[in-house]
Formats: C-alpha cells, sequence, structure tokens
C-alpha cells in the first residue's frame, strides 16, 4: 500500500514537473513581438490583420521605450458602433477581451468616417499613441493619451483621453440604433473603464486605426 502511495506520489510530481517544463519552453519560444503577434493573429482571427500588424510593428520598433508592455489596444474603427471594436491583449498570456467604444461626433453616425486632428474639430484622430497616466476629471477616472504621430499629435491639446460614458451601452443602441458620441475621445462603458485605466496606464501602445490609412 505504502510503494503504491509513493509511485503514484513520484508519478504525480514527474507529471507536474514535465507540465511546468513545457510552460517555461513555450514562454521562452516567445522570442519576438513578431512570434506573439503570430499567436495572437492565430487565435483572434476576426481582428484586422493590417492593424494587429501596424501595432505589433510600432512595438517592436520602440519597445525600449515602451514602459507597459503587459497589454497592447488596438481600435478598428472599420467597424460600426454597435460592434465591440476595442481590442485589449494581454501580451503575457495571449489573451484578449473586446469592448464598446465611441468615435467623435463629428466622425460619423454608426461609422467614423472623418478624422482630424484639429483642436475643436470633435472628431477623432487615428494612429499610435502612448498611454499617459490616470486623474479623476468629469467622467470619473480617466486617462491621459499621447499621440505620436502627424494624425494625433494634438491629443494632449484637445484633451483626448480614455474615459467612461452612459452613453456607451447596449441599451444606448437599443434606443438609437448606434453609440452615442464624444468630442473625440475614446469613450468606453462606466462598467468597465476604470479597470481598463489601471491596466493600460502608463505608457502602453494604444492604436486607432481605420484602413484608409493603409
Amino acid at each position: 500500500m505504502g510503494n503504491s502511495v509513493a509511485k503514484s506520489a513520484l508519478g504525480v510530481g514527474i507529471s507536474l514537473s514535465l507540465y511546468f517544463l513545457s510552460i517555461c519552453h513555450a514562454s521562452a519560444s516567445l522570442g519576438s513581438w513578431a512570434d506573439v503577434e503570430r499567436l495572437v493573429a492565430g487565435k483572434y482571427p476576426t481582428i484586422s490583420r493590417p492593424a494587429l500588424e501596424r501595432a505589433f510593428e510600432y512595438l517592436n520598433e520602440h519597445s525600449d521605450e515602451i514602459h507597459n508592455q503587459n497589454y497592447l489596444t488596438v481600435i478598428d474603427f472599420d467597424l460600426p458602433s454597435t460592434a465591440e471594436r476595442m481590442y485589449v491583449i494581454d501580451l503575457k498570456n495571449i489573451t484578449m477581451n473586446s469592448y464598446l467604444v465611441a468615435h467623435g461626433k463629428d466622425s460619423g453616425d454608426l461609422y467614423a468616417t472623418e478624422f482630424s486632428n484639429a483642436i475643436n474639430s470633435n472628431k477623432s484622430s487615428l494612429g499610435i499613441y502612448w498611454t499617459g497616466n490616470e486623474y479623476i476629471g468629469e467622467h470619473g477616472l480617466s486617462m491621459v493619451l499621447q499621440g505620436k504621430e502627424e494624425t494625433n499629435n494634438n491629443a494632449e491639446t484637445r484633451v483626448i483621453v480614455l474615459h467612461g460614458a452612459d452613453y456607451v451601452s447596449y441599451d444606448f443602441i437599443k434606443q438609437t440604433g448606434r453609440l452615442g458620441r464624444s468630442l473625440g475621445c475614446t469613450a468606453v462603458s462606466l462598467q468597465y473603464s476604470s479597470d481598463l485605466v489601471r491596466k493600460l496606464e502608463g505608457g502602453s501602445v494604444f492604436y486607432v486605426h481605420h484602413s484608409r490609412t493603409e
């Protein structure tokens, strides 16, 4: 009886050791951001491939400057506002969550079709952003966005931020056939805004995409 238990325990121990060894090997095999990109694309094929490629290309080129490498965010404005078109990718665990996100009121109705970097345009701006620090504003816990391209480098002057809004909800969609719209900010559901701010703040890559930039 004692020998059987011992052998069983030894077998379990060997199995666990092999299991953890395989996990370590898998992690070690992720030798570049290109490897991570391939895993994400394979696991989540509905994400726009050009958008994913652009975001990972930037992350790879600026890896030494990116402080928060736990998450990567892609917003696909080719999709209507009724779709969960904001993708937050966990780069460590290769998992993803999608969210509703509003566009600027002068960018379009159901779809965002017009974009601007101009002050007081009330339009969304495309391109690569870095996430900044969190702060408490009129919409509660919010997060600064720092535009890194000519298409969005007025973001801080325009106060383009990530914040929660009550007009970003499925109830609003049922009433109007679309989400409400912002003044150019990336507004998300109040249900998720605080959690997203705390995960993404501090210098993660945040990419706002539309196919016209291809």
